[in-house]
């Protein structure tokens, strides 16, 4: 069972993918009872969805119990939401930024980060992020670098890049 936080954008595009390798979307959370039901309507329209929108995330989660629970909410609340769903027993991927808070200095970002790893780490859950480019691999393996302990080596990394077809049709589904 997958649950969607923040369905009314690049979240409703995650649904549509889970749907279509034959998982079950159950639910997803939102802001309020309103866009709840606007983002309920376009699933519907999307791909028949037949789930429940919950303008309460802590409900969804205690209600719903999803397996896998999709972060794609702003990335300012991805902490939040991140912790919730791992404290809530369900394994994690997460939409690109890992965390981005303009509010905070760049250094609270990183912590942030270390931080949702870390928890997933304790509660033995999956943690991933869909960065989607790979350009961006030397800086995550600098922020790794920087601020990992040196007597934790890396005993595994894994990443894939797929990119659309620049012409003709767009099977954004086959990426996923």
């Amino acid at each position: 069972k997958v649950a969607i936080i923040g369905a009314g954008g690049i979240g409703g595009h995650h649904a549509h993918w889970y749907h279509l390798s034959s998982t079950r979307v159950t639910a997803f959370a939102g802001t309020s009872e309103a866009s709840c039901e606007r983002t309920a309507a376009r699933l519907r329209e999307s791909f028949g969805f037949s789930g429940k929108g919950y303008a309460n995330l802590h409900r969804m989660l205690e209600l719903e119990q999803p397996d896998i629970v999709g972060i794609c909410s702003p990335p300012d609340r991805h902490l939040e939401h991140t912790l919730a769903a791992l404290e809530a027993g369900a394994q994690v991927l997460g939409e690109k930024p890992l965390v981005v808070d303009f509010s905070k200095d760049p250094e609270s970002w990183i912590a942030e980060g270390v931080q949702m790893v870390e928890r997933a780490r304790i509660l033995e859950r999956s943690f991933g992020m869909t960065p989607q480019l790979a350009a961006a691999a030397p800086f995550y393996w600098q922020l790794y670098r920087k601020f990992r302990d040196p007597s934790d080596p890396i005993t595994e990394f894994f990443g894939e890049m797929k990119n659309r077809p620049r012409r003709g049709e767009k099977r954004f589904e086959q990426l996923w």
